[in-house]
């Protein structure tokens, strides 16, 4: 017991304490204190202790869909289900200075803490009560990691919890995977995340091989990401960037030289995520990560440049669609949906290869194809192009003149539409229709039964699908179905149905078309190339197909929403299209078809050499042969001249089936009654061309030359 000390002042009384007293009321306080100590750490232990991981941490990350050519190039990248810009990353596909500067600069015991670096958080507690700041944080990329899956606000709780997390990861994860996934979660502002990420966006390259100036930049921007984005602050990013290499250069790690030419190199100037065919997404099984196309990168770069250049000559409101298929595999090799892709004036977001328009004259050779087949015709059967009816419908070719005996070889040509709507005639518009349904190739119809007017465009059709029926014609007339998705590359995919045309049909065909006329420029190249073009009813659609022994190439020129802007053509608008790309690929020459050595001689017949059952188109060789029909008045047989002053002048013929049609000039005669006679008053003298058509396409023509006395 202590021994207390009393002390008399005048009226007072002091109680004193003994330095012993004293000496053992410190010795209480350091007590309490060192309890105090240990109780925060205690508490402090069992917070870290409690701390339960990141769930995010374990789960499956959600990474975008990324879109390869053929060879392995990017062609575009579809967002994570949670809107971030993440590529699922390799190590092994990072440049391993990039891994290691990166531990040098955020972690240098990376490789030997067991998830908190105690040295680390030492040093930057003794900076915060010293200088007032942290200039060397104490985090781990362990801790970052973290951090990275679970960003809740950073308080000293959440700093504490973050250690715990931090042990208990390196429990579970070995170094690399947790390199991995920092790597793959980095931020670099906006949605991007990840290190691939950042390499594609700014410089369209995978992070395998980088320069130093790079690799200071992606160890820059996750340090403070919104606030050094290139694109947004280039002075912070550049002085970051800098901050870096001058680390760097400190550590020893690169020298002078290095460091120099790293300084003088410039921020990236272009920031683009790949996506250069947004509309293959619609064709892609959302399940899958990584895809394979079968797009060719040369080739859609190629077809992408000749669109483009094209485009710009195009009025503000037309664009164009292209696509390219591998004639033996079916595999599409360059498709752009768009000429202009985004443009609201041009519905930029449409892929018209997929739109429904008028074919115009481009089903001519599928018909005729499947007329040939038929038999009872050859290329060099003659038809008669001279005005024709089928009930109302009276057609005229292009040029609005007839030729009158054609070959079908030439009729083909030259895109007459007489003999074309006789040919469709002949096949039938409805087994027509029926034909091409079972080949997997259904067309809009306008009206149903299906009409001649289908033979010049009046039926609707895709890009996609005249892709899908030429290439048949290039591969001996085998339909099959167009593919995106990459196989081997060297195995057709099976065929919709039996072949739709026979070899010997397709061969005529592709002579026939490899004759064609040529679009201005291109009339002297050497290569054959088989051309077919179209233009719809107003001129509103110009279309072009073109095919080779390798490849088939359809191109469609007009205005998204079917109006008007100015008038297509096909051979002007669309065609050059085909032969540009054409005379950057291999000149293969024309596709090959297995022909027997009878069917080569056949084909090669002239029309001389014809049997007779083979010279004319049916219907036509009683026209040509006379038919029954003969001019009563004048009695003569194909020219008749007469002196004339302004009297009307009876024409007549005999023979013939009613109802008949009159034409005076290739145009139409508007007269009562459908008969065999007709009083003609001439306007004036000069020559004139008469002709009658009988209700089986039979035609009488006389020349009429009237002379004033």
């Amino acid at each position: 017991m202590g021994v207390c000390r009393v002390t008399v002042r005048g009226d007072w009384v002091i109680v004193g304490q003994t330095g012993r007293d004293r000496k053992g009321l410190k010795g209480l306080w350091s007590a309490i204190v060192v309890a105090g100590l240990l109780l925060a750490l205690c508490c402090v232990a069992w917070v870290v202790l409690q701390a339960a991981l990141p769930r995010p941490l374990f789960e499956p990350l959600e990474y975008a869909t990324e879109l390869y050519s053929r060879e392995g190039e990017l062609l575009g990248v579809r967002l994570a289900a949670d809107g971030y810009w993440r590529l699922q990353l390799d190590l092994s596909g990072v440049d391993p200075q990039l891994v290691h500067f990166l531990t040098l600069i955020e972690d240098r015991r990376f490789q030997t803490h067991p998830g908190v670096d105690l040295l680390a958080l030492l040093r930057a507690t003794g900076q915060l009560l010293w200088r007032g700041a942290i200039h060397s944080g104490g985090s781990t990329l362990t801790m970052q990691l973290v951090r990275l899956s679970d960003p809740s606000p950073r308080t000293l709780l959440y700093k504490l919890q973050q250690l715990g997390a931090a042990l208990k990861l390196e429990q579970r994860w070995d170094k690399r995977q947790i390199l991995r996934r920092y790597l793959e979660l980095a931020p670099y502002g906006g949605n991007l995340e990840g290190v691939r990420a950042a390499t594609r966006f700014y410089w369209q390259q995978e992070p395998q091989r980088l320069t130093l100036a790079q690799i200071a930049l992606l160890l820059a921007i996750p340090q403070a990401p919104e606030a050094r984005r290139p694109d947004r602050h280039p002075d912070n990013a550049l002085a970051a960037r800098d901050s870096i290499l001058q680390q760097l250069l400190a550590q020893g790690v690169v020298s002078v030289a290095d460091y120099q030419r790293a300084r003088e190199q410039p921020l990236p100037l272009r920031y683009r995520a790949a996506n250069s065919l947004p509309y293959l997404w619609s064709a892609i099984p959302t399940e899958s990560r990584r895809q394979i196309t079968t797009i060719e990168a040369s080739i859609q770069r190629k077809l992408e440049t000749i669109s483009s250049r094209e485009q710009q000559r195009l009025d503000r409101y037309s664009t164009l669609a292209a696509m390219v298929v591998n004639n033996r595999t079916r595999e599409i090799v360059a498709w752009v949906g768009h000429g202009d892709y985004g443009d609201s004036d041009r519905h930029g977001y449409l892929d018209l290869t997929a739109a429904i328009r008028s074919p115009g004259s481009t089903l001519k050779p599928l018909f005729y194809a499947l007329a040939m087949q038929q038999g009872g015709l050859h290329p060099q059967t003659i038809v008669l192009d001279q005005p024709f009816a089928s009930g109302d419908y009276r057609p005229k070719n292009f040029t609005e003149r007839f030729y009158g005996e054609v070959s079908l070889s030439e009729a083909l040509r030259l895109s007459l539409n007489v003999p074309a709507v006789k040919v469709l005639h002949y096949v039938g518009s409805e087994p027509f229709i029926e034909q091409l349904k079972r080949a997997g190739v259904a067309l809009q119809l306008s009206q149903s039964p299906p009409s001649l007017a289908i033979a010049l465009g009046g039926v609707g059709v895709t890009l996609r699908q005249l892709l899908q029926l030429y290439s048949a014609l290039a591969d001996d007339g085998v339909v099959r179905p167009l593919q995106l998705l990459s196989t081997d590359g060297l195995t057709a995919v099976e065929p919709i149905s039996e072949p739709l045309f026979t070899p010997l049909a397709s061969a005529f065909v592709t002579e026939s078309l490899a004759e064609a006329a040529r679009p201005i420029g291109f009339s002297q190249q050497p290569y054959r190339l088989a051309l077919k073009t179209g233009t719809s009813y107003g001129f509103h659609d110009a279309w072009a197909v073109g095919y080779n022994r390798d490849y088939t190439m359809a191109v469609w020129v007009g205005r998204a929403d079917g109006g008007f802007s100015s008038p297509r053509v096909g051979l002007n608008d669309a065609a050059p299209l085909v032969w540009q790309l054409f005379q950057q690929l291999p000149q293969v020459g024309l596709p090959r078809y297995r022909l027997t050595e009878q069917q080569q001689r056949w084909l090669a017949l002239s029309a001389a050499e014809l049997p007779l059952g083979l010279r004319y188109f049916p219907n036509d060789r009683a026209q040509a042969e006379g038919g029954g029909m003969q001019w009563q008045q004048p009695p003569v047989s194909r020219l008749w001249r007469q002196r004339w002053q302004g009297e009307a002048v009876r024409l007549q013929f005999s023979g013939g089936e009613l109802p008949v049609s009159w034409f005076l000039d290739q145009r139409p005669v508007a007269l009562k009654q459908l008969q065999r006679d007709w009083l003609w008053q001439p306007l004036q003298s000069g020559a004139y061309r008469v002709q009658v058509v009988d209700r089986l396409g039979r035609s009488l023509e006389l020349r009429v030359e009237l002379v004033e006395p």
